[in-house]
C-alpha cells in the first residue's frame, strides 16, 4: 500500500513539474518575441482626423 502511496506522489510531483517547466518555456518564448519586436520601429500608420467637430 505504501508503495502505490509513493508512486502516486512521484506521478503527481513529476506532472507538476512537466506543467511547470512547460509554463516556463511559455513564457520564455513570449520575452523573446517582445525583445525581437523592440528592434523594430512602431509600423502603425499614422492617422489624421479631418472631421469638423460638430
Amino acid at each position: 500500500m505504501k508503495i502505490i502511496v509513493l508512486l502516486l506522489a512521484f506521478a503527481f510531483a513529476s506532472a507538476f513539474a512537466f506543467k511547470k517547466a512547460a509554463d516556463d518555456v511559455r513564457n520564455i518564448a513570449a520575452q523573446q518575441e517582445l525583445k525581437q519586436l523592440e528592434k523594430y520601429p512602431n509600423l502603425l500608420p499614422v492617422v489624421d482626423v479631418v472631421a469638423t467637430r460638430t
